[in-house]
Protein backbone atom coordinates (compact mmCIF):
# COMPACT_ATOMS: atom_id res chain seq x y z
CA UNK A 1 0.00 0.00 0.00
CA UNK A 2 1.38 3.44 -0.97
CA UNK A 3 2.19 6.09 1.63
CA UNK A 4 -0.53 8.39 0.25
CA UNK A 5 -3.22 5.70 0.59
CA UNK A 6 -2.04 4.83 4.10
CA UNK A 7 -2.16 8.47 5.19
CA UNK A 8 -5.54 8.95 3.51
CA UNK A 9 -6.97 6.02 5.45
CA UNK A 10 -5.43 7.42 8.63
CA UNK A 11 -7.07 10.77 7.96
CA UNK A 12 -10.49 9.11 7.56
CA UNK A 13 -10.10 7.22 10.84
CA UNK A 14 -9.16 10.39 12.72
CA UNK A 15 -11.47 12.81 10.91
CA UNK A 16 -13.49 13.62 14.01
CA UNK A 17 -10.37 15.22 15.49
CA UNK A 18 -9.89 17.54 12.50
CA UNK A 19 -10.50 21.27 13.08
CA UNK A 20 -10.60 23.48 9.98
CA UNK A 21 -9.47 27.09 10.33
CA UNK A 22 -10.21 26.93 14.09
CA UNK A 23 -13.92 27.20 13.23
CA UNK A 24 -15.28 23.93 11.86
CA UNK A 25 -14.94 20.30 12.89
CA UNK A 26 -15.77 17.11 11.01
CA UNK A 27 -18.63 15.06 12.47
CA UNK A 28 -18.38 11.92 10.34
CA UNK A 29 -17.59 10.57 6.89
CA UNK A 30 -20.77 10.10 4.85
CA UNK A 31 -19.48 9.55 1.31
CA UNK A 32 -16.28 8.15 -0.13
CA UNK A 33 -15.71 8.53 -3.86
CA UNK A 34 -13.00 8.72 -6.46
CA UNK A 35 -12.97 12.50 -6.75
CA UNK A 36 -13.58 13.49 -3.12
CA UNK A 37 -14.76 12.45 0.33
CA UNK A 38 -17.72 14.15 1.95
CA UNK A 39 -18.21 14.81 5.65
CA UNK A 40 -20.85 16.32 7.84
CA UNK A 41 -19.36 19.31 9.60
CA UNK A 42 -20.31 21.79 12.29
CA UNK A 43 -19.01 24.96 13.88
CA UNK A 44 -16.75 24.66 16.88
CA UNK A 45 -18.72 27.31 18.79
CA UNK A 46 -21.90 25.29 18.27
CA UNK A 47 -20.68 22.12 19.96
CA UNK A 48 -23.02 22.74 22.87
CA UNK A 49 -26.05 23.14 20.64
CA UNK A 50 -25.25 20.03 18.60
CA UNK A 51 -26.01 17.81 21.57
CA UNK A 52 -29.43 19.41 21.88
CA UNK A 53 -30.24 19.74 18.19
CA UNK A 54 -28.28 16.91 16.62
CA UNK A 55 -30.97 16.28 14.00
CA UNK A 56 -31.41 19.91 12.99
CA UNK A 57 -30.00 20.22 9.44
CA UNK A 58 -29.53 23.97 9.84
CA UNK A 59 -26.64 23.39 12.28
CA UNK A 60 -24.69 21.22 9.85
CA UNK A 61 -22.55 21.81 6.79
CA UNK A 62 -21.22 19.66 3.99
CA UNK A 63 -17.42 19.49 3.97
CA UNK A 64 -15.86 18.29 0.73
CA UNK A 65 -12.30 17.04 1.22
CA UNK A 66 -9.89 16.34 -1.64
CA UNK A 67 -6.36 15.03 -1.42
CA UNK A 68 -3.88 16.76 -3.70
CA UNK A 69 -4.02 13.74 -6.00
CA UNK A 70 -7.82 13.90 -6.20
CA UNK A 71 -7.69 17.65 -6.76
CA UNK A 72 -5.26 17.26 -9.66
CA UNK A 73 -7.33 14.46 -11.23
CA UNK A 74 -10.66 16.30 -11.23
CA UNK A 75 -10.16 20.02 -11.80
CA UNK A 76 -13.26 22.16 -12.34
CA UNK A 77 -13.10 25.37 -14.34
CA UNK A 78 -13.12 27.97 -11.55
CA UNK A 79 -14.76 30.55 -13.82
CA UNK A 80 -17.68 28.20 -14.38
CA UNK A 81 -17.94 27.39 -10.67
CA UNK A 82 -17.96 31.12 -9.79
CA UNK A 83 -20.62 31.88 -12.40
CA UNK A 84 -22.83 29.02 -11.23
CA UNK A 85 -22.35 30.18 -7.64
CA UNK A 86 -23.36 33.73 -8.59
CA UNK A 87 -26.46 32.35 -10.32
CA UNK A 88 -27.33 30.39 -7.16
CA UNK A 89 -27.46 27.15 -9.14
CA UNK A 90 -25.03 25.19 -6.96
CA UNK A 91 -24.79 24.72 -3.17
CA UNK A 92 -23.48 27.87 -1.49
CA UNK A 93 -19.80 27.78 -0.51
CA UNK A 94 -19.14 28.98 3.05
CA UNK A 95 -15.35 28.68 3.16
CA UNK A 96 -12.44 27.09 1.31
CA UNK A 97 -8.89 26.32 2.31
CA UNK A 98 -6.05 23.82 2.67
CA UNK A 99 -5.64 21.47 5.64
CA UNK A 100 -2.30 19.75 6.29
CA UNK A 101 -2.36 16.26 7.78
CA UNK A 102 1.04 14.64 8.32
CA UNK A 103 2.74 14.76 4.91
CA UNK A 104 -0.40 15.39 2.86
CA UNK A 105 -2.44 18.44 1.94
CA UNK A 106 -6.22 18.32 1.67
CA UNK A 107 -8.28 20.99 -0.01
CA UNK A 108 -11.56 21.53 1.77
CA UNK A 109 -14.74 23.22 0.64
CA UNK A 110 -17.39 23.91 3.28
CA UNK A 111 -20.88 24.23 1.78
CA UNK A 112 -24.41 24.77 2.97
CA UNK A 113 -26.31 21.53 3.52
CA UNK A 114 -28.74 20.58 0.81
CA UNK A 115 -30.33 17.47 -0.54
CA UNK A 116 -31.59 14.92 -1.01
CA UNK A 117 -30.62 14.21 -4.60
CA UNK A 118 -33.30 13.12 -7.04
CA UNK A 119 -31.73 9.66 -6.97
CA UNK A 120 -32.59 9.26 -3.30
CA UNK A 121 -35.96 10.99 -3.67
CA UNK A 122 -36.87 8.45 -6.36
CA UNK A 123 -35.93 5.58 -4.07
CA UNK A 124 -37.78 7.14 -1.15
CA UNK A 125 -40.96 7.36 -3.27
CA UNK A 126 -40.72 3.64 -4.11
CA UNK A 127 -39.47 4.48 -7.62
CA UNK A 128 -42.68 6.27 -8.57
CA UNK A 129 -43.39 10.01 -8.40
CA UNK A 130 -46.95 11.28 -8.46
CA UNK A 131 -47.77 13.18 -11.66
CA UNK A 132 -47.83 16.50 -9.79
CA UNK A 133 -44.43 15.90 -8.19
CA UNK A 134 -43.02 14.57 -11.49
CA UNK A 135 -44.22 17.63 -13.42
CA UNK A 136 -42.89 20.02 -10.76
CA UNK A 137 -39.47 18.35 -10.83
CA UNK A 138 -39.42 18.59 -14.63
CA UNK A 139 -40.31 22.29 -14.62
CA UNK A 140 -37.73 23.12 -11.95
CA UNK A 141 -35.02 21.11 -13.75
CA UNK A 142 -35.74 22.93 -17.03
CA UNK A 143 -35.62 26.27 -15.17
CA UNK A 144 -32.21 25.43 -13.68
CA UNK A 145 -30.84 24.40 -17.07
CA UNK A 146 -32.29 27.53 -18.68
CA UNK A 147 -30.40 29.80 -16.26
CA UNK A 148 -27.20 27.83 -16.79
CA UNK A 149 -27.51 27.84 -20.59
CA UNK A 150 -28.21 31.58 -20.64
CA UNK A 151 -24.77 31.92 -19.06
CA UNK A 152 -23.32 29.88 -21.98
CA UNK A 153 -22.54 26.87 -19.78
CA UNK A 154 -23.39 23.23 -20.45
CA UNK A 155 -23.17 20.63 -17.68
CA UNK A 156 -22.33 17.53 -19.81
CA UNK A 157 -22.72 15.11 -16.86
CA UNK A 158 -26.37 15.11 -15.88
CA UNK A 159 -28.04 12.24 -14.08
CA UNK A 160 -30.48 12.03 -11.14
CA UNK A 161 -27.87 12.44 -8.42
CA UNK A 162 -26.54 15.65 -9.98
CA UNK A 163 -29.83 17.41 -9.12
CA UNK A 164 -30.34 18.15 -5.43
CA UNK A 165 -33.35 19.58 -3.64
CA UNK A 166 -33.41 22.11 -0.83
CA UNK A 167 -35.02 21.72 2.58
CA UNK A 168 -37.73 24.20 1.67
CA UNK A 169 -39.42 25.02 -1.60
CA UNK A 170 -39.14 23.17 -4.89
CA UNK A 171 -36.01 24.69 -6.45
CA UNK A 172 -33.37 22.28 -7.73
CA UNK A 173 -29.61 22.87 -7.58
CA UNK A 174 -26.93 21.27 -9.72
CA UNK A 175 -23.76 19.57 -8.48
CA UNK A 176 -20.51 18.21 -9.91
CA UNK A 177 -19.18 20.58 -12.56
CA UNK A 178 -15.98 18.74 -13.41
CA UNK A 179 -17.06 18.19 -17.03
CA UNK A 180 -18.98 21.46 -17.46
CA UNK A 181 -17.93 23.62 -20.41
CA UNK A 182 -18.47 27.05 -21.87
CA UNK A 183 -19.96 26.97 -25.34
CA UNK A 184 -20.34 29.35 -28.26
CA UNK A 185 -22.70 28.85 -31.17
CA UNK A 186 -20.10 29.60 -33.83
CA UNK A 187 -17.79 26.94 -32.34
CA UNK A 188 -20.59 24.37 -32.49
CA UNK A 189 -21.31 25.15 -36.12
CA UNK A 190 -17.62 24.63 -36.95
CA UNK A 191 -17.30 20.93 -36.08
CA UNK A 192 -13.57 20.37 -36.32
CA UNK A 193 -11.33 18.11 -34.25
CA UNK A 194 -10.57 20.83 -31.71
CA UNK A 195 -14.23 21.04 -30.78
CA UNK A 196 -14.77 17.34 -30.12
CA UNK A 197 -16.08 16.19 -26.76
CA UNK A 198 -13.22 14.09 -25.44
CA UNK A 199 -14.25 13.22 -21.88
CA UNK A 200 -15.17 9.55 -22.14
CA UNK A 201 -15.39 9.40 -18.33
CA UNK A 202 -18.45 11.66 -18.46
CA UNK A 203 -20.49 9.22 -20.55
CA UNK A 204 -23.34 7.53 -18.73
CA UNK A 205 -26.75 6.14 -19.61
CA UNK A 206 -28.29 9.63 -19.57
CA UNK A 207 -25.71 11.21 -21.91
CA UNK A 208 -27.00 12.60 -25.20
CA UNK A 209 -26.32 10.68 -28.37
CA UNK A 210 -24.10 13.49 -29.64
CA UNK A 211 -21.82 13.15 -26.60
CA UNK A 212 -21.51 9.42 -27.34
CA UNK A 213 -20.41 10.41 -30.84
CA UNK A 214 -17.84 12.88 -29.50
CA UNK A 215 -19.56 16.01 -30.78
CA UNK A 216 -18.99 19.34 -29.05
CA UNK A 217 -21.68 19.74 -26.34
CA UNK A 218 -24.43 22.34 -26.50
CA UNK A 219 -27.65 23.08 -24.53
CA UNK A 220 -29.62 20.44 -26.38
CA UNK A 221 -27.35 17.75 -24.93
CA UNK A 222 -28.27 18.70 -21.35
CA UNK A 223 -31.96 18.79 -22.28
CA UNK A 224 -31.70 15.38 -23.95
CA UNK A 225 -30.09 14.02 -20.77
CA UNK A 226 -32.98 15.48 -18.79
CA UNK A 227 -35.43 13.78 -21.15
CA UNK A 228 -33.81 10.40 -20.46
CA UNK A 229 -33.87 11.10 -16.70
CA UNK A 230 -37.58 11.95 -16.80
CA UNK A 231 -38.44 8.90 -18.91
CA UNK A 232 -36.48 6.72 -16.51
CA UNK A 233 -38.40 8.17 -13.56
CA UNK A 234 -41.78 7.69 -15.20
CA UNK A 235 -41.21 4.05 -16.13
CA UNK A 236 -39.81 3.12 -12.72
CA UNK A 237 -36.08 3.07 -13.50
CA UNK A 238 -36.09 0.57 -16.35
CA UNK A 239 -34.47 2.70 -19.06
CA UNK A 240 -31.47 1.35 -21.00
CA UNK A 241 -30.87 -1.90 -19.16
CA UNK A 242 -27.54 -3.60 -19.89
CA UNK A 243 -26.01 -6.96 -19.08
CA UNK A 244 -24.45 -7.11 -15.61
CA UNK A 245 -21.18 -8.81 -16.55
CA UNK A 246 -20.16 -6.34 -19.23
CA UNK A 247 -17.35 -3.83 -18.73
CA UNK A 248 -18.27 -0.17 -18.37
CA UNK A 249 -17.12 0.64 -21.92
CA UNK A 250 -19.20 -2.24 -23.30
CA UNK A 251 -22.23 -1.03 -21.37
CA UNK A 252 -21.80 2.52 -22.67
CA UNK A 253 -21.59 1.20 -26.24
CA UNK A 254 -24.72 -0.92 -25.72
CA UNK A 255 -26.59 2.10 -24.34
CA UNK A 256 -25.44 4.16 -27.35
CA UNK A 257 -26.95 1.59 -29.71
CA UNK A 258 -30.19 1.56 -27.72
CA UNK A 259 -30.42 5.35 -28.02
CA UNK A 260 -29.84 5.19 -31.77
CA UNK A 261 -32.73 2.75 -32.17
CA UNK A 262 -35.06 4.25 -29.57
CA UNK A 263 -38.62 5.05 -30.60
CA UNK A 264 -40.01 5.96 -27.22
CA UNK A 265 -43.73 5.77 -28.02
CA UNK A 266 -43.24 2.16 -29.12
CA UNK A 267 -40.75 1.21 -26.42
CA UNK A 268 -42.88 2.72 -23.65
CA UNK A 269 -46.55 2.90 -24.71
CA UNK A 270 -47.63 4.10 -21.25
CA UNK A 271 -45.69 7.39 -21.50
CA UNK A 272 -47.93 10.48 -21.45
CA UNK A 273 -47.94 12.44 -24.68
CA UNK A 274 -46.43 15.44 -22.86
CA UNK A 275 -43.20 13.53 -22.13
CA UNK A 276 -43.09 12.27 -25.71
CA UNK A 277 -43.57 15.83 -27.02
CA UNK A 278 -40.80 17.12 -24.76
CA UNK A 279 -38.45 14.37 -25.93
CA UNK A 280 -39.03 15.01 -29.63
CA UNK A 281 -38.93 18.78 -29.23
CA UNK A 282 -35.43 18.40 -27.80
CA UNK A 283 -34.28 15.66 -30.18
CA UNK A 284 -35.48 17.44 -33.32
CA UNK A 285 -33.99 20.81 -32.43
CA UNK A 286 -31.46 22.10 -34.93
CA UNK A 287 -28.37 24.19 -34.35
CA UNK A 288 -29.99 27.42 -35.51
CA UNK A 289 -32.48 27.20 -32.65
CA UNK A 290 -29.99 26.93 -29.80
CA UNK A 291 -29.65 30.66 -29.32
CA UNK A 292 -33.41 31.18 -28.99
CA UNK A 293 -34.48 27.80 -27.61
CA UNK A 294 -37.97 28.13 -26.14
CA UNK A 295 -37.71 26.93 -22.56
CA UNK A 296 -41.22 28.17 -21.77
CA UNK A 297 -42.58 25.82 -24.42
CA UNK A 298 -40.65 22.93 -22.87
CA UNK A 299 -42.11 23.75 -19.44
CA UNK A 300 -45.61 24.06 -20.90
CA UNK A 301 -45.76 20.31 -21.57
CA UNK A 302 -45.50 19.62 -17.86
CA UNK A 303 -47.94 22.36 -16.85
CA UNK A 304 -50.40 20.63 -19.18
CA UNK A 305 -49.55 17.31 -17.54
CA UNK A 306 -50.57 18.74 -14.15
CA UNK A 307 -53.76 20.32 -15.51
CA UNK A 308 -54.77 17.07 -17.17
CA UNK A 309 -54.96 15.47 -13.73
CA UNK A 310 -56.82 18.46 -12.22
CA UNK A 311 -53.70 19.54 -10.32
CA UNK A 312 -53.84 23.27 -10.87
CA UNK A 313 -52.03 24.15 -7.62
CA UNK A 314 -48.26 24.48 -7.92
CA UNK A 315 -46.38 22.56 -5.23
CA UNK A 316 -44.69 24.68 -2.58
CA UNK A 317 -42.61 21.80 -1.22
CA UNK A 318 -41.95 18.14 -1.97
CA UNK A 319 -43.63 15.36 0.03
CA UNK A 320 -40.31 14.12 1.43
CA UNK A 321 -39.05 17.51 2.67
CA UNK A 322 -40.46 17.42 6.18
CA UNK A 323 -39.83 13.70 6.61
CA UNK A 324 -36.13 14.24 5.98
CA UNK A 325 -35.56 17.37 8.07
CA UNK A 326 -38.11 17.50 10.89
CA UNK A 327 -36.33 16.45 14.11
CA UNK A 328 -39.62 15.08 15.49
CA UNK A 329 -39.82 12.64 12.59
CA UNK A 330 -36.29 11.29 12.82
CA UNK A 331 -35.02 8.51 15.04
CA UNK A 332 -31.23 8.82 14.80
CA UNK A 333 -28.26 10.78 13.49
CA UNK A 334 -28.31 8.54 10.39
CA UNK A 335 -31.13 10.71 9.07
CA UNK A 336 -28.55 13.42 8.42
CA UNK A 337 -26.91 11.39 5.65
CA UNK A 338 -25.96 13.55 2.70
CA UNK A 339 -27.03 12.68 -0.77
CA UNK A 340 -24.75 14.94 -2.78
CA UNK A 341 -22.91 12.33 -4.81
CA UNK A 342 -20.17 12.58 -7.34
CA UNK A 343 -18.99 9.22 -8.63
CA UNK A 344 -19.72 7.99 -12.14
CA UNK A 345 -18.96 4.34 -11.51
CA UNK A 346 -21.21 3.48 -8.60
CA UNK A 347 -19.54 0.14 -8.04
CA UNK A 348 -16.45 2.11 -6.97
CA UNK A 349 -18.35 3.98 -4.28
CA UNK A 350 -17.81 3.17 -0.65
CA UNK A 351 -20.42 1.18 1.21
CA UNK A 352 -20.67 4.17 3.53
CA UNK A 353 -22.82 5.91 0.93
CA UNK A 354 -25.07 2.92 0.30
CA UNK A 355 -25.54 2.25 4.01
CA UNK A 356 -26.40 5.90 4.60
CA UNK A 357 -28.99 5.86 1.84
CA UNK A 358 -30.49 2.59 2.99
CA UNK A 359 -30.68 3.74 6.61
CA UNK A 360 -32.57 6.88 5.59
CA UNK A 361 -35.00 4.87 3.46
CA UNK A 362 -35.62 2.31 6.19
CA UNK A 363 -36.23 5.05 8.75
CA UNK A 364 -38.71 6.76 6.45
CA UNK A 365 -40.50 3.50 5.69
CA UNK A 366 -40.81 2.79 9.40
CA UNK A 367 -42.21 6.27 10.00
CA UNK A 368 -44.79 5.72 7.25
CA UNK A 369 -45.84 2.37 8.74
CA UNK A 370 -46.18 3.93 12.20
CA UNK A 371 -48.31 6.77 10.87
CA UNK A 372 -50.58 4.31 9.09
CA UNK A 373 -50.97 2.20 12.23
CA UNK A 374 -51.80 5.25 14.37
CA UNK A 375 -54.34 6.39 11.79
CA UNK A 376 -56.03 2.99 11.87
CA UNK A 377 -56.14 3.06 15.67
CA UNK A 378 -57.74 6.51 15.65
CA UNK A 379 -60.45 5.22 13.36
Amino acid sequence: MSDSITESNSFERNANAVILDHKYFLVRLIYKGRSHNLYLGNQVNLIGSVALNKDDPNTYYLVEMKSQEQYNSFVCDERIVKKMHDLQLIPKTIQQGVYKYKNMEYRYNIKERCGPSLKLCFQHQNRKFSDQVFATLAIEAISALEKMHQASIVHCYLKPKKFVTLYRGVQLLLTDLKFAQKYKLRQILNQNTKNKFQYALALNKYSSLNLHLGIKPCPRDDLESLAYILINFYIGGRLFKTKQKKTKSDKIKEVELQKMNLIIEKAFPSLPKEIIQFYYNVKLSNLDQYKVINYDELKSYFYKMMQKNNNTTILKSYPWNQELIDPQKQSSISSLSSVVEDDENESDDSLIEEQSILSVIENLKQITKTKKLLSELDN
